[in-house]
């Protein structure tokens, strides 16, 4: 009886061996998987601040450059320069936009320029019209005046 208690320890000792050693194999498994999964975290992670980066340069760098044109041209500088005119992507295409938008305003300002130019020249013209036309009455009073007082003097013969 005792052999065969011993036969039946033994034979659960192998099995909690066998269990013991599968438990070890998973849990390996298991910080192999936590390990690998860790680094494509961190990997993913890396990947993000680079694409942050390039983001920043290529995009929101050259948004800040354009937003610093527009500023420019608010404040009266018509003839500030708008970057990127010639990039061939959503960038390029606000910087040719507001390109138009600061050549539309350059022309209003010139034809402004140019109306005020025009209304004092019409105000000047108006002025010596004016001028010439109270010249005008003044003499004409002078000569229908001397002429009245000729033909009211008595003539000697």
């Amino acid at each position: 009886m005792r052999s065969k208690l011993n036969a039946d320890l033994e034979a659960l000792q192998r099995s909690y061996d066998k269990r013991a050693r599968e438990a070890d194999q998973l849990a390996d498994e298991n910080r192999y998987a936590a390990w690998y999964l860790f680094m494509l975290g961190l990997a993913a992670l890396v990947l993000a601040a680079i694409n942050v980066l390039v983001m920043r340069d290529s995009v929101v760098g050259r948004l800040s450059d354009i937003a610093q044109a527009t500023d420019r041209i608010a404040a009266g500088d018509i003839k500030s320069e708008v970057p990127h005119l010639m990039r061939h992507d959503e960038i390029g295409h606000l910087a040719r936009n507001m390109q138009h938008f600061r050549d539309a305003m350059q022309k209003i300002l010139e034809l402004e320029q140019l109306e005020f130019n025009t209304a004092q020249q019409r105000d000047a013209a108006i002025t010596q019209r004016d001028q010439f036309n109270d010249k005008y009455q003044a003499k004409k009073v002078a000569v229908i005046g001397g002429d009245q007082q000729h033909a009211a003097r008595p003539h000697h013969a």
